[in-house]
């Protein structure tokens, strides 16, 4: 989903699309609710592309989003990648987990050396993990002091 920015519509991102069979889809252009959305997860994945371009780590100086070199492309994977793992704090999962339904913070196993089903007591002891980590959180009611003009 992007905002229909330059950045993200053009023939690599279509290409990309075509070969993980996804969709580009572009928001309405006045529909500002969801394209802060849009903003927000651009400028994340251009960091990444920027970090991950840079040929220097950390010692670039600060480019625009459109200064990004011509490599990303291949940096592009990664970059999704890095943001799917990455731990939203308000949920404390990463959108992989959410998506998956398990927790993602052990190092990845290979699935031709062993393969066992999970048992009925570790499906049940994810399921209580995910059912306390998603309780909402309780915060002391709050008085209203005072009011004055513009207090917003």
């Amino acid at each position: 989903m992007t905002d229909g920015g330059m950045h993200f519509n053009n023939g690599d991102i279509q290409a990309w699309c075509e070969a993980n069979e996804t969709s580009h889809q572009v928001v309405a252009a006045y529909a500002p609710w969801v394209n802060g959305l849009v903003e927000n997860a651009n400028g994340k994945l251009l960091g990444r592309l920027k970090c991950l371009c840079s040929s220097e780590l950390g010692e670039d100086k600060y480019q625009e989003g459109g200064d990004i070199t011509n490599a990303w492309p291949d940096h592009f994977n990664a970059a999704i990648q890095h943001l799917n793992k990455r731990v939203i704090p308000a949920f404390q999962f990463s959108p992989k987990e959410l998506l998956l339904g398990f927790v993602v913070n052990t190092t990845h196993t290979q699935t031709d050396i062993v393969v066992q089903e999970p048992s009925q007591q570790d499906m049940d002891d994810h399921l209580a993990y995910i059912k306390q980590k998603l309780l909402p959180r309780w915060s002391a009611p709050r008085r209203v002091a005072g009011r004055t003009d513009n207090s917003y």
